[in-house]
């Protein structure tokens, strides 16, 4: 099976690995994998995509705005009306239960952050006129 394209520029980061160096995805790449082949593409919610997000957005901002680039602005919206027909108990409940998640305040609000994030980054692209 081949892979997919590669949303980013930089896809993957060159590290060692006990002396043998290898790529590992970057940040950005798996952010964007996960709003355009899985949010996008399958329209699948995940609660552990979205807590991924919610967390990058407070522990790797630059890497969760290099994500959002690669969604062009129509699909922004797809994906805030994706975001609008859910709940967090029926995201929770249809996906795999997020197990000793580190960071509880997004865990408990997931969806929350993550349809704010949607809407900041629809304003950041579309900025009021007038």
């Amino acid at each position: 099976m081949a892979d997919p394209p590669v949303p980013t520029t930089q896809p993957r980061s060159a590290d060692t690995v006990r002396g043998t160096q290898i790529g590992v995805h970057t940040n950005a790449e798996i952010l964007a994998r996960k709003l355009g082949y899985r949010i996008l593409g399958e329209s699948a919610f995940l609660s552990r995509d979205l807590y991924d997000l919610a967390v990058a957005h407070h522990l790797d901002a630059v890497a969760l705005e290099t994500a959002f680039d690669t969604i062009h602005p129509p699909n922004l919206f797809v994906i805030q009306r994706g975001l609008s027909e859910l709940d967090q108990a029926t995201v929770v409940r249809d996906s795999r239960s997020l197990l000793h998640p580190a960071h509880t305040g997004e865990a408990a609000d997931f969806l929350a952050i993550v349809q704010r994030l949607v809407e900041r980054e629809i304003a950041r692209r579309n900025p009021p006129t007038g």
